[in-house]
């Protein structure tokens, strides 16, 4: 990569052949790439139908897709304000520690404050120490109030 830039913009249909291999990378780092069923159709669908499921910013430096923010809004909270979850957050290993992902959670950071929400939030792998101490860089700490429950459909 020559170019040092980031461009950050939200992504169109031309994106998604690059955006999904990126998911799939992603999917198999955190070990679940044999349950992965997104699609391109599901991508153009959900998130560049109508009434979108997600938005997602994509980074991009000249013509290349080296990342990209997956998130969805939540539309009230306790706060009478909307919140962001991120729901992805991923660069190819080329790009990282090159500052991508900072210039991208900056410009989700300003996509929130459009939006009137009260918080950014999202889940980390435990074992996950590079991505954690990004976002302690962010200047995010972990919510010591609330545990993530689940329950598998």
């Amino acid at each position: 990569m020559t170019d040092n830039r980031a461009q950050i913009r939200f992504f169109e249909a031309a994106d998604v052949p690059v955006i999904l291999q990126l998911m799939k990378e992603l999917a198999l780092f955190e070990g679940y790439l044999d349950d992965f069923a997104i699609t391109e159709q599901y991508l153009i669908e959900q998130g560049l139908g109508g009434q979108p499921l997600f938005q997602l910013l994509v980074a991009q430096t000249g013509d290349k897709i080296v990342g990209y923010g997956a998130f969805y809004t939540v539309p009230f909270t306790f706060k009478a304000q909307p919140k962001i979850v991120l729901k992805e957050l991923y660069f190819s290993k080329a790009a990282r520690g090159l500052g991508f992902g900072k210039v991208l959670f900056d410009r989700l950071r300003e996509e929130a404050l459009i939006q009137g929400a009260c918080a950014i939030e999202w889940l980390v792998l435990e074992n996950n120490i590079p991505a954690q101490a990004f976002y302690r860089q962010q200047g995010a700490q972990i919510d010591d109030q609330w545990q993530t429950w689940s329950v598998n459909l």
